[in-house]
């Protein structure tokens, strides 16, 4: 679907005023500006999709909700452990486990400081909203970008129902899921939800082990108990866990170096690098035999294991004129990753990595609850979080050489914020919000070389054996250090309503991501680095209008952003020793640049039989400056993850088939035009420019409560990669590419 497909059935929509068989649209209500409100009275560009759409659109991941959220881009960071959300161009592209993207993602109103922790499934789940630009104000630490904030279904005190989901899909992918929600007696409800994915096969075949793999395991369990002792106080106790045995989505290795090994191939410089080229090799002379994404040659099997655990408490007390209300969260998570980063039997990159995350977070807000012009939000947070990765190591035997990089981090976030709003006349309404952050972040980080002149030759895990010239264990680089931010960030708005059906909102607003330090591997002292805070100053103009009756609402909003300081991957010097400079590829505020763009999405039910959406996203990206003089970056260039054209639509069709029958088909769409996985802009980086098509088609039996579904995603089987990394000192490209063809059936039973 083009964008100009999706501009034609926006403005087609527009002139469609409903009729005699016009349904209402259901009324969205989200907490983006941490109450209660419908999404058209929220003066925030907002994404919101239900957790019964989720299903719909088969999302499995966090990183799903891109496929239908406009100016949404998600990565997935070396195959399919580490999610990047990148909002209006506004994202992370590290590597470095111990670095927070400018997205700040919370569950259940908890924090998740870390990208590695974003790899949960999605069952039982409410909704997720996704708040496009700065929250600086009521979400604070992390939101340059925006936030994006999942809710799972709370237990339910009035009624028991249950429901088990099982499903077969290529691949030999099996999935079941379901809930149980019991109310206990008339004042406490119990909810356990929980879901299993097991598929033994996958679309990656190795063509030095002779077999395919992407086997996925996981599985997942919450449990909430809802006690609420008087009409005015609830409690609800959320305790959840899971655990991931899968194998690392492999992704292609292309060579990209000439015959001679002094530059590199022409497929290279122009672009077109694909595979198969018989002029083009990597540093130890492979070539890569086809163009085929989905073959590779490692040496090893990649595999992925994670472990969480975790509690959330919310406390909410209605003491009249003000709610007060509490969250505690505490999170454990372990990961464990070993991939064959060359993509070829020797063992030239083989890396292993270990992960251990502890995070404690309270808040405590007061809201207004009361009638009046002028409402608003106090509270304050703390939040600590600690990083420790003993292990993340790379054999490069091939060189003569093993390294290992440990990192240890522990950050402690306080802040106080308020927000408020002034209904100044019926049409017009002032709000403004200020929060204070004060962070501090201790780091401990070091590189151990291990030099050997007789390399072994076998793939291990175990350290390495003593190296030839120094004791594995004695560190090429150290640094402790420690340090601290304190930044206000804010907002001020002016809201227009001429009527109940219409709000034009103006806001201005600036947001800031800390600073921290690089947590790569580092071949000296000065190149473990440090990099101060980036900051956003945003202007945003947007309009929400319900028209036809009440069967369509199109939203819409215009930015201009001012990107300061922007924390890039990228190339700077650092002073080695003795006034010698050094050129480091790793984190750093490189560049300041301006984002501009435009967002609009409609949905439109014209009868009760017909849900249509559409979003369409354009976006114009360009750096300003290069503050370090060894970045490949030039005047004007794009951000990465910032495709210049983003769009998605569905439409989906229920209607009775047979007595007590009830029949439905969907189809969706999702469309990225190309967009840059690099700050350089090199032609090889460039990922994207893609359309999916997914369907659904589904049987209800409204009185005997099962539901049976047949689904497919990427029906035409497009190809298309999503994210490349150039590994230009090796002659290597790396290159990931989306999900082939998948379908299954699925079979639901509720009880009720």
């Amino acid at each position: 679907m083009t964008a100009k497909m999706i501009t034609a059935a926006s403005c087609a929509a527009l002139l469609v005023y409903g009729g005699p068989a016009a349904a209402q649209t259901d009324e969205i209500i989200v907490s983006a500006k941490k109450r209660d409100e419908s999404i058209q009275d929220v003066n925030i560009s907002v994404t919101a999709i239900s957790g019964d759409d989720m299903k719909a659109y088969s999302f499995d991941t966090a990183d799903d909700i891109a496929q239908q959220t406009s100016n949404l881009t998600t990565v997935n960071l070396f195959g399919n452990n580490l999610p990047n959300f990148a909002i209006r161009g506004v994202g992370l592209n590290d590597i470095a486990p111990n670095n927070s993207s400018p997205t700040a993602v919370h569950v259940d109103e908890v924090f998740y400081p870390f990208a590695v922790m974003l790899n949960f499934g999605l069952f039982d789940m409410e909704r997720v909203e996704v708040l496009k630009g700065p929250q600086g104000t009521l979400y604070g630490r992390n939101t340059t970008a925006g936030a994006v904030s999942f809710f799972s279904r709370r237990p339910d005190i009035d009624e028991f129902s249950a429901e088990i989901t099982a499903g077969y899909g290529n691949y030999q992918n099996f999935e079941t899921s379901g809930f149980i929600n019991a109310p206990l007696g008339d004042r406490a409800a119990f909810r356990l939800s929980g879901d299993y994915r097991k598929q033994s096969d996958g679309p990656f075949y190795n063509r030095n082990l002779g077999q395919n793999h992407g086997e996925i395991e996981r599985f997942a369990l919450r449990g909430q108990l809802n006690f609420q002792p008087t009409d005015d106080f609830e409690i609800n106790l959320n305790v959840h866990g899971g655990k991931e045995t899968s194998d690392l989505a492999q992704y292609d290795m292309l060579p990209s170096g000439n015959a001679a090994l002094d530059g590199f191939c022409d497929a290279f410089t122009n672009g077109t690098l694909m595979g198969g080229e018989p002029d083009c090799f990597d540093l130890s002379l492979n070539q890569e035999p086809d163009t085929d994404p989905f073959t590779s040659a490692p040496g090893f099997r990649p595999s992925l294991n994670l472990e969480g655990i975790g509690g959330v408490a919310t406390i909410e007390w209605d003491a009249g004129p003000v709610i007060l209300t509490s969250i505690t969260g505490l999170e454990h998570f372990e990961r464990e990753v070993r991939e064959d980063a060359d993509g070829f039997s020797q063992i030239i990159v083989d890396d292993y990595y270990v992960n251990d995350i502890d995070v404690f977070s309270q808040e405590v807000r007061f809201t207004s609850d009361y009638d009046g012009p002028f409402q608003w939000i106090a509270g304050l947070y703390y939040q600590t979080d600690s990083l420790d990765s003993p292990i993340s190591e790379v054999k490069a035997y091939t060189r003569g050489v093993a390294i290992n990089t440990q990192i240890f981090q522990d950050t402690e976030t306080f802040a106080a914020f308020g927000n408020a709003e002034y209904q100044l006349s019926p049409m017009w309404k002032l709000s403004g919000g200020l929060r204070y952050t004060h962070e501090k972040r201790d780091f401990e980080g070091r590189t151990f070389f291990d030099v050997f002149m007789m390399p072994p030759t076998v793939v291990s895990f175990d350290p390495p054996p003593p190296g030839d010239l120094q004791p594995f264990g004695v560190p090429a680089s150290e640094r402790i250090d420690s340090k601290e931010f304190n930044n206000i960030s804010g907002k001020v708005a002016l809201d227009f309503t001429p009527d109940d059906n219409t709000l034009i909102y103006l806001s201005a607003s600036r947001g800031f991501k800390s600073g921290g330090f690089n947590g790569n591997l580092a071949l000296n002292d000065a190149s473990i680095t440090d990099f101060d805070e980036e900051e956003v100053y945003a202007f945003e103009l947007g309009k929400k209008l319900t028209l036809a009756n009440g069967t369509l609402r199109w939203n819409s909003a215009a930015f201009w952003y001012e990107y300061k300081d922007a924390q890039l991957l990228g190339n700077f010097l650092v002073d080695t020793g003795g006034g010698v400079m050094g050129n480091i590829f790793a984190l750093n505020n490189l560049a300041d640049a301006r984002i501009a763009g435009f967002e609009s999405d409609i949905q439109w039910s014209p009868t009760p039989e017909w849900d249509i959406r559409g979003g369409i996203g354009v976006l114009d990206t360009q750096i300003k400056n290069s503050i370090e003089p060894m970045n490949a970056i030039t005047i004007g260039e794009e951000l990465s993850f910032a495709p210049p054209v983003n769009a998605n639509g569905s439409v989906r069709y229920t209607t009775d088939v047979a007595n007590g029958y009830v029949g439905s088909v969907q189809v969706d769409v999702t469309h990225s035009a190309k967009f840059f996985t690099n700050i350089s802009n090199i032609p090889v980086t460039e990922s994207g420019g893609y359309t999916l098509v997914n369907g659904r088609a589904s049987l209800f039996a409204s009185d005997q409560g099962w539901h049976l579904s047949f689904w497919a995603r990427n029906i035409f089987n497009e190809e298309y990669s999503t994210w490349v990394n150039n590994l230009a000192s090796t002659y290597r490209v790396l290159r990931a590419t989306g999900m082939p063809r998948t379908f299954g059936v699925e079979l639901s039973y509720a009880f009720n």
